[in-house]
């Protein structure tokens, strides 16, 4: 536990903010490294955009594809398992004739409650242990992400015309921390949509930086750049196992066997 903790700080440490040169003025980080999990024989590349839409940030127009990965491999696993969650209880949906997506924000923490409550009745989803985990940096640039943990950002973001009306349809008032981690996706796949080609576009961003749902930080990075032709691999780890000392961390935090 101590060297995660260490390890975390020293990230933090290195992160540095800039400002965008465009108006209104913007802040980003600077990620030097990250962690992914995968179930691609090639973890760091882009997937295929036209298959993409059910990604917390996914490009609502399938045609620029995002990259997920994390501050720590603790905040990797957990969202790629909240994540296969997410997608059991859509293919339910649609097999019981149900609605697969949310009319409402309660609706959408209605949903979110349902799956975390399954979750804890069964084991961790066996297609999760088909992915292999990777560290990575950037060796001479670190990633230019958009941080959305900022009040500025978030300030600036919902004056936005697409992204106001995002939030009038989910009764939100304003951009906060809980509107970006809900389960419902329509409001921050807007946001991604906007940093692409709204308003708030700009060649310096390369992604988002985010909250997770538990603890850390996620990033997506955006497929409109060459920013993984400047990575190496510090770590592969080609399966998991039911017995990996992370693994077992996470299940015990969700209540669920590994």
């Amino acid at each position: 536990m101590e060297n995660v903790r260490k390890r975390r700080l020293f990230i933090v440490i290195k992160r540095k903010r800039h400002v965008l040169s465009h108006k209104p003025t913007l802040i980003i980080v600077a990620v030097s490294e990250f962690w992914r999990i995968a179930k691609s024989p090639v973890p760091l590349s882009f997937p295929n955009a036209s298959k993409q839409g059910g990604g917390r940030f996914d490009d609502p127009h399938h045609i620029v594809p995002v990259l997920y990965c994390a501050d720590s491999l603790d905040t990797c696993v957990y969202e790629v398992i909240d994540q296969l969650g997410m997608q059991k209880h859509e293919k339910a949906t649609k097999i019981f004739g149900k609605k697969s997506i949310s009319t409402s924000l309660e609706e959408s923490r209605d949903t979110h409650r349902d799956i975390e409550i399954e979750t804890r009745a069964r084991r961790i989803p066996p297609e999760f242990y088909q992915r292999c985990a990777v560290h990575a940096r950037f060796i001479k640039n670190p990633a230019m992400l958009l941080d959305l943990t900022s009040v500025g950002n978030r300030t600036a973001l919902q004056q936005t015309s697409r992204i106001a009306q995002a939030l009038k349809v989910l009764g939100l008032k304003e951009l906060d921390v809980h509107a970006i981690t809900t389960p419902e996706r329509r409001l921050t796949q807007t946001i991604t949509s906007e940093l692409l080609r709204g308003q708030l576009a700009s060649d310096c961003m390369q992604g988002i930086y985010s909250i997770s749902r538990r603890n850390g930080y996620i990033y997506a990075l955006f497929g409109s750049t060459d920013i993984l032709s400047d990575c190496e691999v510090l770590k592969k780890t080609e399966r998991f196992s039911p017995n990996d000392a992370v693994i077992r961390k996470i299940a015990v935090e969700l209540a669920i066997k590994p």
